[in-house]
């Protein structure tokens, strides 16, 4: 318990600095110059001004240690400061105060450390034996710092054997005390027995050797809770004390953390951050309700200083391992708020951490509180966690819903996996303050399927009434089709509104098409599972009926076509149909022009035989349309080579000619033949009976640069077994060089 000190104390100062001519500007002094003229005179009437208080006394008595270093024959006249100080130890003992007593013997003007005789320590000691410990270990941190505001730096050894004094009176009364109420008190015994260390430049053996082993080691263990995680050996001197496990985490942890200090072990944070967890966790275990949920809550707001042992986030590091009974119920409320509650954090975006579905954890944590209403113990603590969370309102459509909702939902869950829902939902209804129909209807999402099949066929739940509730969510519902209730829902949406839908009908059928398996056995549709074995003859053709008006009536679901190829390509839907009314199928969408999967149709649909015939057929007939296209597009070079050299000589058609020829015989077939047929029709013509024989020579000559051209070609023609060796010779000798 820190002395607050009062204006006597810049007071005296004051005085004492302007008396021996020296200038003071203190605000405290300013007031206190108007009451007392010097220090001496302050000394003497201080009780008739009305300061009478054990703080003012030893606020006087803290600045006469400064005063005399200002002292002059102006500052005290005659005995004015022994009368004081008679006054004072009066006071001290008379008032119980081992503070001021101290002041008064240990006050000396000549002497910077003032050497107490033995009956002047006993004195000190005795006192602090009828004095409450705060104001004991108080005194301790200030006669040990050696950086007192109140005192002169006493003589080591005299401190220490004040310190021994008070501390056997003192440390056999602390395991009485509750840590926590008490943690003022404790960190002062902390930080008392640190500086008693300190007082040993911390030499562990010459404090024992001092104090002795028995208290040295007391001292020692309260030591090491301000600098790291207590070590066993240390652990075991405080039990000994009586101190429980619970206490010592108190002492190491828990008071510096709800009093925002941070001791020397809070310098490692991995080790901080693991003793914060130990902590954390024993709180739990205790029989003893923790006093400061928000302390426990604001933990889930500190961002970790790293990784520690592979979390980076508070909640899932403290809860880490844990699992065990939790004996007290309102800590187990609070256990389970820490568990699901979002957090905040300054420069940390958490939307996506918190929604992470939490719940299913608590199980795993708390081993004596299930999240039940199947006993009449788990339902009166659940009652008890709702109305802890939610002492006045149930969040259902706010963004602090989420919780709640899952809490719900875990709850409802097990009554689904029990069968025992339509027994249990009025209980529920009376905690959560909803319908279960209804909040199942709203967030079905939190249900398995299975749970939801159960309760619609046994009729707690209604199609029609899901419908109105949560469109969405009921179309869903109805992809994975596979119930007589789907069914004869669907027929009777569909047949009641005579096929005639409302645009918000309509997306509801188109929602339920989405993902449903019977659309997606259309052509270009992913491929689901199939679940026509769950039902009749009757009602799988009513299923792929119901599938095709649909499509015919609202096209956006899917193409009919589509519809119809992909239930005649696959057995079973075919099955259903028949086989007669898949052939008129099949040759329908073989004759339909925009149905673009004809091959892939005559793949799926015909039997392996049928299906290479028409193969075969298709490729047959795509290589004589392929030669003949060929074979036309080389009459066509013909033509125009042809053309290029009507009504030219022979000699300039063979200039015509080899200019024509193409560049890379291998490369270009079509131009390659045609230049061939040219050819022979040039020089090869049908008997010209009307030509000399002079004339028939001159068409066989050409220049040197065009034969060159023509060679040339002849030649890659052979390279590429277009010519044969002999046909090559003859074209050759067929031309000759103009003279």
């Amino acid at each position: 318990m820190k002395q607050e000190l009062t204006k006597l104390y810049e007071g005296i100062i004051g005085l004492a600095k302007v008396t021996s001519g020296k200038e003071c500007n203190y605000r405290d002094y300013m007031e206190i110059k108007n009451e007392f003229r010097y220090p001496g005179v302050l000394l003497e009437r201080m009780e008739e001004k009305g300061y009478t208080s054990v703080s003012d006394y030893i606020s006087v008595m803290a600045g006469l240690r400064i005063v005399k270093d200002y002292e002059n024959a102006a500052t005290f006249v005659g005995t004015q400061l022994e009368d004081f100080l008679v006054r004072a130890r009066e006071k001290a003992l008379k008032e119980k105060s081992i503070m001021l007593l101290f002041q008064v013997l240990s006050f000396s003007k000549n002497e910077n450390k003032p050497v107490l005789s033995e009956d002047e320590i006993t004195s000190v000691i005795d006192l602090s034996k009828e004095i409450p410990l705060e104001e004991s270990f108080s005194f301790l941190i200030e006669l040990m710092s050696g950086r007192s505001r109140y005192m002169d730096t006493t003589e080591g050894n005299a401190k220490n054997a004040i310190a021994e004094g008070i501390l056997e009176n003192c440390i056999p009364k602390l395991p009485r005390f509750d840590v926590i109420g008490n943690k003022e008190l404790f960190i002062d015994v902390i930080l008392s027995m640190n500086d008693i260390c300190s007082s040993f430049q911390y030499k562990d053996k010459d404090l024992l050797e001092f104090y002795g082993k028995e208290l040295g080691e007391k001292i020692l263990a309260f030591q090491y809770l301000y600098d790291e995680p207590l070590k066993k050996k240390y652990e075991k001197v405080l039990k000994k004390m009586g101190f429980s496990d619970m206490d010592i985490l108190d002492l190491n942890f828990g008071i510096w953390h709800l009093s925002s200090l941070k001791p020397v072990a809070s310098s490692s944070p991995i080790k901080w951050w693991r003793l914060k967890r130990k902590w954390f966790q024993a709180l739990f275990l205790q029989d003893k309700e923790i006093p400061f949920p928000d302390d426990i809550r604001r933990f889930l707001t500190e961002r970790m200083p790293q990784k520690i042992d592979g979390e980076t986030m508070p909640r899932e590091f403290l809860l880490d391992s844990f699992s065990g009974e939790i004996p007290n119920v309102q800590n187990s409320y609070l256990l389970f708020d820490f568990l699901t509650m979002p957090i905040s954090m300054e420069g940390l975006r958490c939307d996506g951490y918190n929604r992470v579905n939490r719940i299913h954890l608590w199980k795993h944590l708390c081993k004596n509180h299930k999240l039940s209403v199947l006993s009449t113990d788990d339902l009166e603590w659940v009652k008890g966690l709702v109305s802890y969370l939610y002492p006045s309102k149930i969040p259902y459509y706010e963004s602090k819903a989420s919780r709640n909702l899952q809490l719900y939902a875990e709850i409802l869950s097990e009554c689904m996996e029990q069968n025992v829902v339509s027994e249990k939902a009025d209980i529920i209804k009376e905690i959560f303050q909803t319908d279960v129909h209804t909040f199942i209807y709203q967030h079905p999402g939190y249900f398995s399927r299975k749970g939801l099949d159960s309760l619609f066929e046994s009729s707690f739940l209604d199609l029609n009434a899901f419908y109105q509730e949560n469109r969405g969510a009921c179309a869903k519902y109805l992809e994975n089709m596979e119930h007589e209730f789907q069914l004869e829902f669907l027929q009777d949406f569909c047949e009641s509104r005579n096929w005639v839908f409302t645009d918000d009908e309509a997306k509801f059928l188109e929602k339920f098409a989405e993902n449903n398996w019977v659309i997606h056995i259309a052509y270009t549709w992913k491929d689901l599972e199939m679940h026509f074995d769950a039902f009749s003859d009757e009602e799988k053709e009513l299923l792929l009926g119901l599938a095709c008006e649909m499509c015919t009536r609202i096209p956006e679901i899917c193409k009919l076509d589509f519809l119809m190829a992909g239930f005649i390509a696959h057995k079973e839907p075919r099955d259903i149909i028949g086989e007669e009314t898949a052939q008129q199928w099949y040759q329908i969408l073989q004759d339909r022009a925009s149905f673009c999967y004809k091959d892939s149709l005559d793949r799926d649909f015909l039997s392996e035989e049928e299906y290479e015939k028409i193969q075969k057929q298709k490729k047959e007939l795509e290589e004589k349309e392929e030669k003949d296209a060929f074979s036309e597009a080389v009459k066509k070079e013909k033509d125009s080579l042809f053309a290029q050299m009507k009504g030219l000589s022979l000699t300039e058609s063979l200039k015509v000619y080899a200019g024509a020829l193409p560049s890379y015989v291998c490369w270009s077939k079509k131009e390659t033949l045609a230049a061939l047929d040219v050819f022979l029709e040039l020089f090869y013509p049908e008997e010209d009976l009307s030509k000399t024989d002079e004339e028939k020579e001159k068409h066989y000559l050409a220049d040197k640069k065009t034969l060159s051209k023509i060679w040339k070609f002849f030649v890659e023609c052979y390279e590429n077994d277009y010519l044969t060796k002999d046909t090559l010779i003859e074209y050759i000798e067929l031309l000759e060089e103009e003279k």
